[in-house]
């Protein structure tokens, strides 16, 4: 797995697809790093809770919040561990698609294209044994939400918004009294 790929495509996903909370984006990115330094991006690797604890600043209530929300969304694999013996595992999904670039070995004609072959993922199925991942709590699932547009909205006169921007406008025009006409030249 290249870990800057699987950066920018857990960037694009936190930014364009789902809701990240920052318990479980300090979990994933910490885990992610882990992973990275020790070589380990493509299998299953040992973290202890309290490495986990002191890295993330979360309590250990916050670090079983958030890598429960994790498995949900299928950032993270999870095999739990046993208290002072074995310390729980963990494997980080890919988030992208290989893509490998192929050119035929003809010289150039128009007949030649280049081809791109695809690996495409497979889904992973994981068995849950741990009772905080199967609660179906709905504070604790996860709620993709979809990004909001971009188009400005109107407020009406009594919404706090509204009012918040007419008082701010006014405070400004009390400090620059020529910016009323500063703004019409510009129109």
């Amino acid at each position: 797995m290249d870990y800057f790929k699987q950066r920018r495509a857990y960037r694009n996903l936190k930014m364009y697809e789902m809701s990240i909370s920052n318990g479980q984006n300090n979990l994933y990115r910490e885990l992610l790093d882990y992973a990275n330094d020790q070589g380990k991006l493509d299998i299953t690797f040992p973290m202890k809770n309290s490495a986990l604890l002191s890295l993330t600043g979360l309590s250990e209530a916050g670090i079983k919040k958030a890598r429960n929300e994790l498995v949900q969304a299928g950032l993270v694999e999870y095999v739990r561990g046993r208290k002072n013996s074995l310390a729980p595992k963990y494997r980080i999904v890919k988030l992208y698609r290989d893509t490998i670039r192929a050119t035929t070995n003809q010289k150039s004609s128009p007949e030649s294209t280049d081809k791109v072959a695809q690996k495409v993922p497979q889904t992973v199925a994981q068995k849950v044994a741990h009772k905080e991942l199967t609660n179906t709590d709905s504070n604790l699932t996860n709620k993709n939400k979809r990004p909001r547009s971009k188009a400005s909205r109107t407020y009406a006169p009594t919404e706090q918004p509204y009012r918040i921007a007419e008082h701010l406008y006014k405070r400004i025009l009390e400090h620059q009294p020529d910016l009323r006409s500063c703004l019409k030249s510009l129109k």
